[in-house]
């Protein structure tokens, strides 16, 4: 199989929640980073669909948490758009950039409006991450 070819069968799995088909190609060590034609990474499809398990998986396997795609999605984004908190927390505890702006102006906030409780606790994250300072 080409690489192209198991780029797609990764996805493939990612998208259908298939946890044993993607721990099984990372076994093999096969570990996209992100498409060959600029699309959205693993971690981003995985976040997108709320998929807790995978995504836990990818970034074990050095996923790039603040991975970006061409328009500027990264993984914190599709989470906070689909209002899935413990994810969010998640790709936060790893690493993850709050204060992004993709390249349409949209904001990590901007991406939860739909979702409140979301909007509450990101806003409560950023107020403790001021307090805190840089480190």
């Amino acid at each position: 199989m080409n690489r192209h070819a198991q780029v797609l069968q990764f996805h493939e799995y990612v998208d259908r929640g298939d946890i044993e088909g993607v721990r099984k190609m990372i076994q093999h060590g096969f570990f996209p980073v992100a498409t060959e034609n600029g699309e959205n990474s693993a971690l981003i499809l995985a976040a997108d669909s709320g998929n807790q398990e995978i995504v836990d998986l990818l970034l074990d396997n050095g996923a790039n948490v603040n991975y970006c795609s061409d328009t500027g999605e990264t993984p914190l984004a599709a989470a906070c758009f689909n209002g899935s908190i413990e994810l969010v927390k998640l790709l936060l505890e790893k690493g993850a950039n709050i204060e992004h702006v993709d390249r349409f102006g949209v904001s990590i906030l901007d991406n939860a409006r739909d979702h409140p409780e979301l909007v509450i606790f990101l806003k409560n994250f950023q107020n403790q991450k001021k307090l805190e300072g840089p480190g």
